[in-house]
């Protein structure tokens, strides 16, 4: 499989497929441009290849809005939102963002600097795709050249110094850090580089969760979420708890928790002098494991002076904030400091816990002075009491977020350390889940708006793939058969569409987890049949949501194999589940093979590899991979034990010589041969295990020789060949020619077998 990576679940090893789904996206706006109808959610239903590409979804659907608006056409911003259920939150932001844009033009001047673009190169930093983009930023995954290619989160903006001064006072498990930052000499861009945890914020959990159509009693619904969008591959580990795990949390708890972290944040950047004032959902970075991260402090109050913009976004103001946004406020000049930033984090995990904002219906798009007058209206009402949605919620919850959507400042919390307290005391007895029922829920706004709903249990009205049929509702049952047998005949697509409409139409956890593994089945085949390994990545994360869902050895035997190919520092975790197969009596030899790879690649544990082949073997003893595996087992036993290991080997194996190891490794390596098919892996090998017997043997090493000639032809990387002592004691002239010359190619020491298939990957 090739190291292409996906466009949301990156790999650090190239950025070709990114810029192919760009190139595609490119190539449907330019038929729009030509005068083909624009149709975001049409076009990304005809490439599955963007379904977890959701800033690219993000930008067609833009497009396709401003062509609309360009032609003359009059859209409800919230009708249109809808048609994209997993970005309408987003969505919904970026058109408002649009909007304000139009209504004040004077704050977008034209700019005297472009963009750069990913796959260009921006002051030493190699920029691998855009993350998220703002009216006056953009934030890029790029790598930092000069320090080991490590992967790094970019972001450029204009004058951007200020808040990278702000973000280095501040050194906070749960604050974003700064590496370094750079101005650009040819224009006002510049670069701050901070960490790359991952892509995942909680707008990204908001929309997630507007999808589901049952209350998310357990916090695996963020981790979906986070695997959804790609946020799960990730460099670097968790900056704070190295225990932290949401795994198996109820829902309402893991919300307590991120709302005390971010608490402790606040707590910290305000003993500091340091006020947010724009913490809102995609302002909070959520890594792998679930852990949050304050991000974009580019509207911060810092006592210092470094900044004293007045801005913010609508919905998750304070009121004394919206009125500092009114030139012609009657109050004069109003603070805004550590109680607005309460005020947010009081919206946000009301947000979070109801599906609701708690000032709800917000008001739709209109002028600014209107939607402020409005908003301030709803503020002085107050908000919705929580046990109203959230029936039997903790009452120290419900009387904190009272407390801290307050009206006015003084009647809120006395400061971010009383409300982190609080919250932490609320984890201390482990209490059952809240009870409820998620409703469905308009959430509007201003500046950069929202909407959520938490989806309804109505079935969606679908038609089945090749029906000319009116509309009709389609069982979880039947878009399970459909995807099979397109699975079976090789038509990958139409599997994909129906098992993706198998997991919408899924009423049991079971049923979605079927549905998630299948389509993980499918990604994978194309994976192998393409040679793109974009795939492999997709497959892992619906195997991981299908064993979250439903626990099996299935499962598992899928997530090791595909950790193997997306993940090689994960090995132990491969590791780990193939060993709970075995435990839990999922006894294939594909099982036995694979383990045997993982531990043979460990010198300390090649004996525990060999006992596994054998056993694999005795099952199935033609399969040319496990053959070849155990020839390599074979041969490094031969290199690497000592008279004393030699000692210490199970006694079941009898006591071989390295004479009788080398032999036993050529037995297998011809046997593996014989059995097919031949590769160029496979001469090189047995040039090795020639080239050693050669000592006690002169006529092995010709064929070691004949061996090696063959694998330089079908281009072996001649590099591996530079390197091994034993191969060049045997080479020739002719060797040596075919060496030098220029030649392309990855020799794996071990191959994996589908868990399922027993196909070679």
């Amino acid at each position: 499989m090739s190291a292409a990576t996906d466009a949301t679940m990156i790999l650090p090893d190239s950025v070709l497929p990114e810029r192919a789904l760009r190139a595609m996206a490119s190539m449907v706006k330019d038929r729009w441009r030509a005068g083909n109808p624009p149709d975001a959610a049409q076009a990304v239903a005809d490439l599955p290849a963007l379904r977890y590409a959701k800033s690219i979804q993000l930008d067609l659907a833009y497009a396709e809005y401003c062509l609309r608006r360009q032609a003359g056409e009059t859209i409800d911003i919230r009708s249109f939102c809808e048609r994209f259920p997993n970005l309408k939150y987003s969505l919904r932001r970026l058109l408002e963002a649009h909007e304000l844009l139009e209504e004040r033009p004077e704050l977008l001047e034209e700019q005297p600097y472009s963009w750069p673009e990913p796959g260009s190169q921006f002051l030493g930093f190699e920029l691998l795709e855009e993350l998220g983009r703002g009216a006056f930023a953009r934030v890029y995954l790029a790598r930092e050249k000069a320090l080991g290619n490590r992967l790094v989160a970019l972001k450029v903006a204009p004058y951007g110094w200020g808040e990278a001064d702000i973000l280095g006072r501040l050194q906070h498990p749960n604050i974003v850090p700064v590496f370094s930052v750079t101005n650009d000499p040819d224009s006002p861009l510049t670069a701050v580089c901070m960490p790359y945890r991952g892509r995942t914020t909680l707008c990204d959990v908001l929309d997630h969760l507007s999808t589901l159509k049952r209350v998310p009693t357990k916090a695996d619904a963020i981790l979906d979420a986070i695997r959804y969008s790609g946020g799960w591959n990730s460099e670097g580990a968790n900056p704070g708890e190295t225990d932290f795990n949401l795994h198996g949390e109820p829902f309402h708890r893991a919300v307590v928790r991120i709302g005390a972290l971010l608490a402790d944040a606040l707590a910290y950047a305000h003993g500091l002098g340091i006020f947010h004032r724009d913490l809102k959902p995609s302002n909070v970075l959520l890594t792998a494991e679930g852990w949050p991260l304050l991000l974009d402090f580019n509207l911060a109050y810092d006592t210092r002076g470094i900044s004293h913009t007045i801005g913010g976004t609508v919905p998750y103001m304070a009121p004394e904030q919206l009125r500092a946004t009114d030139p012609m406020c009657p109050d004069g000049p109003v603070e805004v400091g550590a109680p607005a930033d309460l005020f947010s984090l009081g919206v946000i995990l009301y947000e979070l816990l109801t599906g609701h904002h708690p000032f709800a219906p917000l008001p739709e798009s209109g002028s600014l002075a209107a939607m402020r007058t409005d908003l301030l209206d709803r503020h002085r009402q107050g908000a919705q009491p929580l046990r109203k949605l959230r029936p039997g919620c903790d009452p120290r919850l419900e009387r904190l977020l009272d407390r801290l959507l307050a009206f006015a400042p003084e009647d809120r919390p006395n400061s971010a350390s009383e409300v982190a307290e609080a919250l932490h005391q609320m984890l201390k007895p482990r209490r059952h889940p809240l009870s409820g029922v998620w409703t469905a829920a308009v959430v509007g706004g201003a500046v950069v708006l929202s909407v959520l709903a938490y989806g309804s249990a109505e079935r969606t009205v679908v038609e089945p793939a090749g029906s000319a049929s009116p509309a009709v509702s389609v069982s979880f049952t039947e878009w399970v058969s459909q995807g099979k047998k397109a699975f079976e005949s090789g038509n990958h697509e139409q599997a994909l569409a129906a098992f993706s409409q198998a997991v919408q139409a899924a009423e049991l956890p079971a049923e979605r987890a079927d549905a998630a593994f299948y389509r993980g089945r499918t990604y994978q085949q194309m994976a192998t049949a393409r040679g793109e390994q974009n795939f492999l990545n997709l497959a892992l994360a619906d195997y991981q949501i299908a064993e979250q869902l439903a626990p099996s050895p299935r499962n598992r035997a899928c997530i090791a194999f595909a950790l193997c190919y997306v993940d090689p520092s994960q090995v132990t975790l491969a590791e780990r589940y193939f060993q709970e197969c075995l435990k839990d009596n999922y006894t294939t030899a594909e099982i036995y093979q694979n383990l045997a790879c993982i531990l043979g690649q460990n010198s300390d544990r090649l004996w525990e590899a060999l006992q596994l082949l054998d056993t694999a073997i005795s099952m199935k003893p033609k399969v040319a991979a496990m053959r070849y595996n155990r020839a390599v087992v074979y041969f490094n036993l031969a290199l690497s034990v000592t008279d004393e290991e030699m000692q210490q080997r199970p006694q079941s194996l009898g006591a071989p010589t390295a004479v009788d190891l080398l032999r036993s490794a050529a037995e297998d390596m011809f046997a593996a041969m014989e059995l097919g098919p031949t590769t160029a892996e496979m001469h090189r090998e047995a040039a090795r295990i020639l080239a050693r017997l050669s000592e006690i043997d002169k006529l092995a090493a010709e064929q070691a020789r004949k061996h090696l000639k063959i694998a330089l032809r079908h281009s072996i990387n001649p590099e591996t060949v530079r390197h091994d002592q034993s191969l060049r004691a045997i080479m020739d002239s002719e060797s040596e020619v075919l060496l030098d010359k220029p030649q392309t190619g990855y020799v794996r020491q071990f191959r994996l077998l589908d868990p399922l298939s027993g196909r070679l990957e």
